[in-house]
């Protein structure tokens, strides 16, 4: 082994050691955001041998319907992750995990960027350049919120999958270079971004094969040699995005609502992942950012600046063969911001962990223009060569020690609920997600005055109408001792929250702990059938289970004693959670035939339709309970699940 390569590989030794050492802090953080309902209380991940119904059935991926997307994957890396923590729920296993592959996409990298600097110059350095960006991406501060956020793992594993797809086209010839779209098509099936392989594929071909510059990629005689590759990636790619597509439930939401608005804001948001990469400070784990109201915000202006300046640096790196790898990184930032900067409006319109993706062109982009200037000034000044290797070597001390430190101040930021979300308070005030969950970690401590004023400052916030800030603030009501006000607002959780099986879940678990077990399986049953893999739900009902056929009996006797509306809706609320529909239907008619206006019959009777699958009549049912109280949130919720499944009937 030749002298450089063994130094090379004692620093890339050294560089995994590094950046190990730098992590080693965050191995035993917790869980946060979403892995609440796609871990935490996902039955479906704790079954391995369900392993197969990960891909038919995206409803495994989470407890939360609107969260159910299509990354069988995904689900099955994080059932397999409890397997191996011998089925108990143990973070640093998760951890373990992502950060093995967060090092297999290091390597990949390393070699990926090599052969493209290979391409456009035969410096024998070119190893050690690519050695450094790897080193620069792996501690960039920025970086540290995906990898240390454990659902964000569908980030890390879809940039392995293009990485590796793009190692092994870049690396091969002829058929082989197929093979690429097996990691790829792995990858879209973790998350969907990974179809970016495909514009990414393409733009390394026009570059660095055909030669061209962008005016020739757009040159209709080039088409066809662009298309010998984009038509099976294409296949692939766009075949495997129509599978997840067509498997995504209903359920699932993005979270913006408006496309335009999102739009409009994210030349701005691209602004600024692009100034991150050069001062990665104020990072939030959930910023408070809002969606621009109109184009003549200055942001939309200055953010559409940017772009053009970007756009222009690319048309002008391409024309040179060296500056090439500076136009492909650009390229592939932009290509793969695509997805989560363009018209589809997610929830948040920035999020800190969406660059991890569109890092790896950055850093390869920015890093090889560097390491030609201090390769230009030592062959100009051959005299001051070891003065220039000694000011390349403190660049990438300085570079290197603070963004450890960096890193090493996230990973401590994430490592329990309450100083994560203590960190969002003071990043991102106006945020009132982060505010209540600031005072949910509040009130496990036992600090419910402390958790009710961060709730009522979250009530200030667009966060106001939230059903899970009504499902705390009731809990901290309930601990202080105010259980009607409790009851109020879950009340409102409920109404507002019809369809988030959390918020009958807890409704149902106060409810039970309050001696109303009859009610309380009501609300459990409502949990789940919006989300039948809720486990927390699943465990309630099997507790209240013993004492279903007691209860039952107890109100047929108490009907028998004193038949009244009140006591007959009581003995359908028994029969419906006993599964007994057409005789909770019967209960609700007696009650009907003593009060004809009685709301909450009605409301029964369509609640028994839906659950035997009979819409039509559960929505006649629905609009009597209705005509007698318009207000009625349950009959508006069970009015709401008739209509959407007769809809999927086509009836």
């Amino acid at each position: 082994m030749k002298a450089n390569n063994i130094k090379l590989l004692i620093a890339s030794v050294l560089l995994a050691i590094l950046v190990t050492a730098v992590y080693w802090n965050h191995f035993d953080n917790a869980f946060h955001f979403d892995d609440s309902h796609a871990i935490q209380s996902n039955a479906a991940i704790k079954d391995l041998s369900l392993w197969k119904t990960y891909f038919t059935d995206a409803a495994t991926h989470s407890s939360l319907p609107t969260n159910q997307g299509y990354r069988p994957l995904l689900t099955l890396s994080f059932a397999i992750d409890y397997w191996l923590g011998g089925n108990e729920l143990h973070p640093v296993n998760y951890h373990i995990t992502s950060f093995f592959w967060f090092m297999l996409q290091a390597v990949m990298m390393f070699f990926l960027f090599r052969d493209i600097l290979d391409k456009v110059s035969s410096d024998k350095l070119n190893p050690w350049v690519s050695l450094f960006a790897v080193g620069f991406y792996c501690l960039h501060t920025v970086n540290a919120e995906t990898v240390n956020y454990i659902s964000a793992r569908s980030d890390i594993l879809s940039t392995v999958a293009v990485v590796g797809g793009m190692l092994i086209f870049v690396g091969t010839k002829g058929w082989k270079r197929h093979l690429a779209l097996l990691p790829v098509a792995t990858g879209i099936l973790v998350k969907q971004t990974a179809v970016m392989y495909l514009p990414i594929m393409l733009a390394y071909v026009a570059l660095f094969e055909l030669k061209l510059d962008i005016k020739g990629m757009l040159h209709p005689k080039q088409w066809p040699a662009l298309l010998k590759w984009a038509v099976p990636a294409g296949v692939i790619c766009f075949g495997f995005f129509l599978l997840t597509h067509k498997l995504t439930p209903e359920t699932w939401v993005p979270g913006g609502d408006s496309a335009f608005r999102y739009a409009i804001t994210q030349p701005f948001v691209i602004l600024r992942y692009f100034w991150l990469f050069f001062v990665p400070v104020g990072l939030s784990a959930d910023s408070d950012w809002e969606p621009l109201e109109s184009m003549a915000d200055v942001r939309f202006l200055v953010g559409m600046l940017f772009l053009l300046a970007l756009v222009i640096t690319i048309f002008r790196t391409a024309m040179k063969e060296t500056q090439r790898p500076v136009a492909f990184g650009l390229l592939w930032f932009i290509l793969a911001l695509l997805p989560t900067s363009s018209f589809v409006p997610l929830s948040e319109v920035t999020n800190d962990h969406r660059m991890f993706f569109p890092y790896v062109g950055l850093v390869l982009a920015l890093t090889w223009p560097v390491a030609q200037w201090f390769l230009q000034r030592a062959a100009e000044f051959p005299t001051d060569a070891p003065s220039i290797r000694s000011a390349a070597l403190l660049t990438v001390a300085l570079l290197y020690g603070g963004h450890a430190f960096g890193v090493i101040n996230r990973n401590e930021t994430w490592g329990t609920e309450e100083s994560l979300w203590l960190d969002v308070t003071k990043k991102s005030p106006n945020n009132g997600r982060g505010l209540m969950n600031y005072g949910l970690s509040q009130m496990r401590e036992g600090n419910y005055d402390v958790a009710m004023e961060y709730y009522n400052r979250a009530l200030n916030t667009n966060y106001r109408n939230h059903p899970y800030l009504f499902v705390n603030m009731a809990t901290a009501q309930s601990a202080l001792g105010n259980d009607s006000e409790a009851e109020r607002l879950y009340r409102v959780a409920v109404e507002k929250g019809w369809n988030y099986p959390d918020c009958h879940y807890f409704y149902a678990r106060w409810l039970f702990d309050h001696k109303r077990a009859s009610e309380a399986e009501y609300y459990a049953k409502e949990a789940l059938r919006l989300s039948p893999g809720h486990q927390f739900a699943q465990g309630l009902l099997s507790v209240m289970g013993a004492t279903v056929g007691s209860q039952l009996e107890q109100a047929k006797q108490l009907v028998i004693d004193a038949p009244t509306p009140e006591n007959y809706l009581n003995l359908s609320l028994h029969y419906y959670r006993n599964n007994q529909f057409h005789e909770c239907i019967v209960a609700c008619k007696s009650a009907l035939e003593l009060r004809p206006d009685y709301a909450d019959a009605w409301n029964n009777i369509c609640s028994a339709q839906n659950a035997m699958g009979q819409w039509k009549l559960g929505i006649e049912a629905c609009e009597k309970a209705l005509a007698i109280r318009p207000d009625y949130q349950l009959a508006k919720n069970n009015l709401s699940w008739a209509k959407m499944e007769l809809a999927k009937q086509g009836q």
